[in-house]
Parts: C-alpha cells; sequence; structure tokens
C-alpha cells in the first residue's frame, strides 16, 4: 500500500483567494493518506468507488452518493483503494459558513454534484461562479444516514483494532483473540434478581 504524508494545518492558516476550489484524482494503487488537516473546510466524495476517512475513533464509508464535510483544522487520514476516483471541494473558512463543528456526512445529490461540476469550468465568468457558489452553500446539508463505525478506544481492545485495520482478513477467531489477550470468551455470569411480593 502507498502511504502518502500531507501537510497539517490550522483552520485559516493560509488566506486563500477563493470561495470552493475543487480537484479529483483515479487512485492508481491502494493509498493510505497519513495523519493531516487543511487549513479550509473539505468537502470529500467519489466520483467511483467507496473509501474511508477517519477522525479520532470514528470512520466514514465514502461513497458517490455520500460524501463527509471536514472542518477546516480537523486532523483526518483515509484509505483510498485501487480504482477510487475521488474529489474534494475546499471551502475558505471566510467565505463559506461551517456546516457542522465535527465531521459530518453530506448526500451528494444530484443537484450538489451538478453545481460542483460547474464550478469546474474554467470559463465560467465570475459572476455566474459566485452565484453557483451561493447555490452550492445554499444546497449542502448533513444527510439524514451516515456510513460510520465506531472505532472501539478500549486498550484491552486496541491489539484487535490494529490488526484487523491493517488487514481485515485476519482468521484468527473470538477464542483466539481471548486466548492472545488473557481472558475469557464467556460471558460473565448474570447476577440474579431476587423478587420482593
Amino acid at each position: 500500500m502507498e502511504s502518502r504524508s500531507l501537510p497539517i494545518y490550522a483552520a485559516g492558516a493560509i488566506d486563500v483567494p477563493f470561495v470552493i476550489a475543487g480537484m479529483d484524482e483515479l487512485i492508481g494503487r491502494d493509498t493510505r493518506f497519513e495523519e493531516h488537516s487543511h487549513p479550509t473546510h473539505e468537502l470529500l466524495w467519489n466520483e467511483r468507488g467507496a473509501s474511508s476517512a477517519t477522525i479520532g475513533s470514528q470512520t466514514w464509508t465514502i461513497t458517490p452518493s455520500i460524501g463527509l464535510w471536514i472542518p477546516a483544522g480537523r486532523l483526518h487520514w483515509g484509505i483510498m483503494p485501487t480504482g477510487t476516483w475521488y474529489r474534494t471541494a475546499h471551502f475558505g473558512i471566510d467565505h463559506a459558513p461551517l456546516l457542522s463543528d465535527g465531521a459530518v456526512a453530506v448526500e451528494m445529490t444530484p443537484l450538489l454534484r451538478l453545481l460542483l461540476d460547474r464550478l469546474t469550468d474554467e470559463s465560467l465568468d465570475g459572476a455566474s461562479r459566485s452565484l453557483t457558489e451561493k447555490m452550492v452553500i445554499d444546497v449542502l446539508a448533513p444527510a439524514e444516514h451516515e456510513l460510520l463505525v465506531q472505532v472501539p478506544t478500549s486498550p484491552l481492545l486496541r491489539p484487535i483494532v490494529e490488526v484487523v485495520g491493517e488487514d481485515p482478513s485476519d482468521p484468527r477467531t473470538l477464542s483466539d483473540w481471548a486466548e492472545e489477550l488473557g481472558v475469557s470468551v464467556a460471558p460473565s455470569p448474570a447476577r440474579s434478581v431476587r423478587r420482593r411480593g
């Protein structure tokens, strides 16, 4: 797997001259983007394929229909399999309202995608670009549903989380892990409850 290192910026650390600026890339080999942050708010979605982005103990799945809003300055890292075609739109923090204090899934509706596509047209004049940016900001909203996994943070489970994160096909069973970690697989016996009456 290829590993990419990116810089860490505080929110607003760079004064950007744009309201919304985008980019895209077709990933040629499995790639891990190491922990980084942007001086701008980021909307991340895929034109093709599924990828993941992790912030703290939460991991979101990103698809063509569900994107992820990442506030400026928020540390995150991600994994993109071969063939993923990802897109991003960066929002200048002085020009775009904060969609959410934390990361949040965004439904990539056909209208939102068309507006973001329109912003890639270099022949767009200033007035048309400004109107399109306002429309993007107007229709941008948190999704009703998200593909989110809460990663366990217990120190006892950390070895399992690390192994499964690196190799989801790891064949170890619950019994194997219990033996390796020196714990029991059996649940603790339920306390009996005595009824009064």
